[in-house]
């Protein structure tokens, strides 16, 4: 009997530690590229990675591309996210077809009627923006009300932003 209960007590300790190593892994971010952030929520589910294109004095151009690993094309979607900072929106392009900003920072991107409101299985849409400020990364992001791992880290001083890959 003491065996029994020594065995379920190890399978807990077991379980747990599997669950909290699961649980960290899902929330590590991604090292990326000097200039990108990659949110992603886990690995079977949607992912949002953000970079920028260009910077000038006082602003710069976005680029968000939203991925789907999965077998299923995403029918719709809504992305929210607060920048790191001061940066702010001011228009969308691509696959974003509308852009808001609420009273406390929140972005909130939703797609065009005309063709980015599918996440092909498989496949992926890019959004494009136009901002103010300095982008210094994101934070608080969700897909579809699925976090994006919950932030990123600025790019590192001193490194310029790398455009996206064609």
């Amino acid at each position: 009997m003491q065996g029994t209960h020594h065995a379920r007590t190890l399978f807990g300790l077991t379980t747990t530690a599997l669950t909290l190593a699961l649980t960290l892994a899902a929330c590590a971010q991604s090292p990326g590229t000097p200039g990108t952030s990659a949110l992603h929520a886990q690995a079977t589910s949607a992912t949002a990675t953000f970079s920028t294109s260009s910077s000038w004095d006082g602003g710069f151009n976005g680029v968000i591309t939203l991925s789907n690993p999965t077998s299923t094309p995403l029918t719709t979607w809504t992305l929210k996210f607060k920048f790191n900072g001061a940066a702010s929106t001011t228009s969308v392009w691509g696959a974003g077809g509308s852009v808001t900003t609420a009273s406390d920072g929140t972005v909130t991107i939703t797609p065009n009627t005309w063709g980015g409101s599918t996440i092909p299985a498989n496949g992926s849409v890019t959004v494009n923006y136009g901002g103010s400020g300095t982008y210094s990364g994101v934070n608080t992001c969700t897909l579809n009300g699925a976090p994006c791992s919950g932030g990123t880290t600025p790019p590192r001083a001193g490194t310029p932003p790398r455009p996206p890959s064609a």
